[in-house]
């Protein structure tokens, strides 16, 4: 399971590592300001990576940071029973029974399976239309992960840029020789956030969000096969025994819980007995 306090706890990480040594290095961060680089290095690498893919995909660049900080991916082992639980439900108060469940869900994606069983929908159709949803929305949260990673390649490349740009500024205004040497080491700083950013900021936050594209894909993957499982009438008890073949590997024991193996309730016994 992703934590998201990673994203924020490791950016900083990266960020003081760099500026403490620069203080033990008899440096000041006062040295390491450098309001003309931030302006080349952040305006030209949004700007080119806009100009890479389009500008509608801006708009990924907030909602891309909210997701890192805070992916809300719920866990399997919850989810698992969460689903199996509305399959019991559906075989001993009948499908209709969901559609006031459905509506308790914060979760776009269960809730038009849910509602898709409960209108009668052929489970072929429920798989087409869930798996038509589930790519649509991957391939929108899998765009914020290649924006940032976009970014991430060109943010070096502006750090020299600004540090150029720097030099250009200060040799070509030599009447105070002796400031010549400290001006020449702020211009160095445009390459020295350049390179920081890209892979203290961009890159790392373009990884974790295709992981969390990908770990969302997965729970999605799990929901549409518990919704199809209903609408085909299938039992809790195969369910359980499909999704823990699914997610082999990858469930989690909730906290404060032993991992033991549990026999199934009495009642999902019955409904074995009825298929």
């Amino acid at each position: 399971m992703i934590n998201r306090f990673s994203t924020v706890v490791g950016v900083v990480l990266a960020f003081a590592a760099v500026i403490v040594s620069h203080v033990i290095d008899h440096g000041t961060i006062s040295q390491l300001i450098n309001v003309p680089a931030f302006v080349v290095i952040f305006g030209g690498t949004i700007g080119a990576t806009v100009a890479a893919t389009s500008f509608e995909d801006l708009r990924v660049l907030v909602r891309g940071l909210k997701l890192a900080v805070n992916p809300a991916i719920p866990e399997l082992a919850h989810t698992k029973g969460d689903l199996v639980d509305m399959a019991k439900q559906a075989r001993v108060s009948g499908v209709l029974s969901l559609e006031s469940r459905a509506r308790e869900l914060d979760d776009p994606y269960l809730v038009h399976g849910l509602l898709y069983v409960v209108d009668g929908m052929d489970p072929e159709e429920i798989i087409e239309q869930m798996q038509a949803e589930r790519r649509a929305l991957h391939k929108q949260e899998a765009a914020a992960g290649a924006f940032f990673e976009t970014a991430g390649g060109f943010a070096p490349t502006f750090g020299i840029i600004g540090t150029v740009v720097g030099l250009i500024a200060v040799l070509s205004n030599m009447t105070n020789v002796a400031a010549l040497a400290p001006s020449i080491a702020v211009a160095f700083t445009a390459t020295l956030w350049g390179v920081l950013t890209a892979n203290a900021f961009w890159l790392p936050v373009g990884m974790r969000l295709k992981k969390i594209a990908g770990e969302r894909q997965l729970v999605r993957e799990v929901q549409e096969a518990a919704v199809v499982s209903i609408a085909r009438g299938d039992t809790s008890v195969k369910l359980d025994r499909q999704l823990t073949l699914l997610l082999a590997g990858r469930l989690e024991v909730p906290r404060g819980r032993k991992e033991r193996p549990e026999p199934p309730p009495a009642a999902s016994k019955a409904e074995e007995a009825q298929s």
